[in-house]
């Protein structure tokens, strides 16, 4: 086994610190009995009108990581001649991946740089702890990457899933678009919608508190 299973993560404790009495017996207690006095008592914690304090649902743990595309790592090997041969192989990086990922406890998994053959590799894997996964590839030729977004299950209950594709957005409402302060902003952002970037925006149930989420991930 590669990894840990994905465990629930523990409730938030709250702790009330109480400072101990002064005890009769102390310098501090005879004299407050010389001077006829009672040594103060116990301080009682108490909570306030609709506190949820004691009834507070488990953190929700969310991770956003970027794995670094496999195909983006050969095409600019130069950037990582000083790390080691192995940290480079793909299969030993996915093995290396898909066991941090299964030992972080993560209830939301939000990832950059996903290739297709990776998504479905995390997705059995991980579909072993019950994580559930949605993906969205880079729009345009020869992009060999995108984003997923996973859940835990049964907690997170997937009711909704937005595709946004920022190169087809911008021609279709030009007017979300700002204009650029400067002629090479523009271009530069031009650059960036012709790499086909994408979203995901994925509304969540909270199972254990009934809140929805909406999670997303470019």
């Amino acid at each position: 086994r590669v990894g840990g299973p994905l465990e629930r993560h523990p409730p938030i404790l709250a702790t009330i610190l109480r400072p101990s009495s002064t005890s009769t017996s102390s310098p501090l207690g005879r004299a407050l009995r010389m001077r006829g006095s009672r040594p103060p008592k116990k301080p009682r914690a108490i909570a306030a009108e609709g506190s949820t304090l004691a009834r507070a649902p488990p953190l929700l743990r969310v991770c956003s990581y970027n794995v670094l595309a496999q195909t983006h790592l050969e095409t600019h090997s130069h950037l990582y001649r000083g790390a080691p041969p192995d940290a480079l192989d793909g299969p030993t990086r996915l093995a290396r991946l898909i066991s941090q990922l299964a030992g972080l406890g993560a209830d939301v998994l939000a990832l950059q740089e996903v290739e297709p053959p990776v998504f479905a590799a995390l997705s059995q894997a991980l579909g072993a702890y019950g994580v559930r996964g949605v993906y969205k590839q880079r729009t345009g030729a020869g992009q060999p990457d995108g984003v997923a977004v996973f859940l835990r299950t049964p907690r997170l209950q997937l009711l909704c899933v937005e595709e946004v594709e920022f190169a087809a957005l911008a021609k279709r409402e030009p007017d979300l678009v700002v204009p650029p302060p400067s002629a090479e902003l523009a271009l530069r952002l031009r650059r960036q919608a012709d790499k086909g970037q994408v979203a995901l925006l994925v509304t969540v149930l909270d199972t254990q508190s009934g809140a929805r989420l909406v999670v997303g991930c470019t």
